[in-house]
């Protein structure tokens, strides 16, 4: 898991120096190609935080814990990109911002409790 998660992130932080580096900030390909990197790089730190974090387990339970970790660093990470492209592009509300993060926690809830 470790190899991928560092794959990703990065492949995160090369998309992020890559748009800074030759791309206008003001395009909106350039900003989506940003919050790409952003996301991936979250995707990562999140996954390998819920994954190495919670304390010491025994690896036969780490290994079950390795789906969970990713679909919920997914889920951090593609909440994290649908903020940042709303107040980037347009004027985010606070009330904009809960319609698309409640979902995602409600999903999350709904997958955990199937297991």
């Amino acid at each position: 898991m470790a190899p991928g998660l560092a794959l990703a992130f990065l492949l995160g932080i090369v998309d992020v120096a890559f748009v800074a580096l030759t791309l206008e900030p003001t395009d909106r390909l350039a900003i989506m190609a940003l919050l790409v990197g952003v996301g991936l790089m979250t995707f990562a730190l999140g996954s390998a935080a819920l994954y190495y974090l919670p304390g010491r387990v025994r690896p036969a339970r780490r290994r079950a814990r390795a789906g969970q970790a990713l679909r919920r660093g997914a889920l951090l990470g593609a909440g994290v990109v649908a903020v940042a492209f709303l107040s980037a592009l347009h004027d985010l509300q606070p009330v904009t911002a809960l319609a698309v993060l409640v979902p995602l926690a409600a999903l999350e809830g709904v997958l955990s409790t199937r297991g």
